[in-house]
C-alpha cells in the first residue's frame, strides 16, 4: 500500500494523507494482497471538481499502474523471479 501510496502522490502531486490500515470488509478473507484506494473525496468541493478530469482520472490511474508496477517488481526480487 505505501509503494502504491508514494506513487500515486508523486504522479497526481496530491498532499500524501498516509496509509492507514483497517478491516474493512471488502478487504477481509482475501486471499491475495488487496489495497482500497481513495485518490480524493467528493465532499471537498475543489477535489470533486479535480476528480471529475479526466486528465486527473488518468494521472489516478498512472499512479496507481506505477506503484502495483513497483510492488511487482520488489516482490519479484524477493522470491528470485
Amino acid at each position: 500500500a505505501e509503494i502504491v501510496q508514494n506513487k500515486l502522490v508523486a504522479t497526481c502531486s496530491t498532499l500524501n494523507r498516509g496509509v492507514k490500515s483497517a478491516r474493512f470488509y471488502v478487504l477481509r478473507g482475501i486471499n491475495m494482497p488487496a489495497i482500497l484506494v481513495e485518490a480524493g473525496f467528493i465532499s471537498n468541493p475543489w477535489e470533486e471538481q479535480k476528480l471529475k478530469t479526466p486528465t486527473f482520472q488518468d494521472k489516478i490511474a498512472l499512479g496507481i499502474y506505477k506503484g502495483l508496477a513497483s510492488y511487482i517488481k520488489s516482490f519479484n526480487r524477493k522470491v528470485g523471479g
